[in-house]
């Protein structure tokens, strides 16, 4: 009898070892990338899947208003919708305007991506809609006029939106050197580190960043 309960015992034990194994293994390997995201034009948007670093370009799909000096004077009608999207993504990027795929996002008081570690506690924000302020459209001409092609809605991530302080008079933008961390609905999440808004032209609109991803 005490034969037969050490033996259940150690197949208890063994199965148990098993069970750890597994769950080790389901732990998937954090992909670390660096991007350069040419953003140039104001009528697109950029989405990127973080895990396998695709992009996919599109025009921006909301309504377009053509304003001048806060007036409405033209309703250009919507173009296409987010089901063009062919790949799974994770964040998109219009200009220097960051919206996530209904994720939430955090600004940490890190520089380093070592001193963030795992999700770190804080107030995640959500994309926020924002009302005829997104431009998608001018000219020099129209724009000493105050007249420009705005979206009619758009969806932007106030947290994220603040990688970034574009300065007057040209001067090359001022960026955070915070790192983000950005949490989405699947269960993965991403640390983000924006490292420059141009090009080797010192051309504005070019967004790079560096980040980890860890699938769920």
């Amino acid at each position: 009898m005490k034969m037969r309960n050490v033996m259940t015992l150690a197949l208890v034990a063994l199965s148990l070892a098993f069970v750890g194994c597994d769950k080790k293994d389901d732990v998937k390997e954090t992909i670390k990338k660096s991007k350069t995201i040419d953003a140039t034009k104001y009528e697109m948007w950029t989405y990127v899947n973080l895990e396998t670093g695709q992009t996919e370009t599109h025009r921006d799909f909301s309504e377009w208003h053509v304003m001048e000096k806060g007036k409405l004077l033209e309703t250009i009608p919507a173009k296409g919708s987010e089901a063009d999207i062919k790949i799974k993504w994770h964040i998109a990027i219009h200009r220097f305007d960051i919206r996530t795929n209904e994720g939430e996002a955090i600004a940490t008081k890190e520089t380093e991506f070592s001193k963030v570690t795992g999700l770190p506690a804080g107030d995640y924000k959500k994309d926020m809609e924002i009302k005829d302020k997104m431009l998608v459209g001018f000219n020099m001409a129209d724009m000493m006029k105050s007249k420009f092609i705005v979206a009619g809605m758009a969806k932007v991530n106030p947290v994220l939106k603040t990688w970034i302080v574009e300065n007057p008079m040209g001067k090359v933008p001022v960026l955070s050197k915070s790192v983000f961390v950005v949490k989405f609905k699947d269960g993965s999440y991403a640390k983000i580190k924006f490292t420059d808004a141009t090009n080797d032209k010192q051309e504005k609109g070019h967004v790079s960043f560096n980040y980890e991803f860890q699938p769920k």
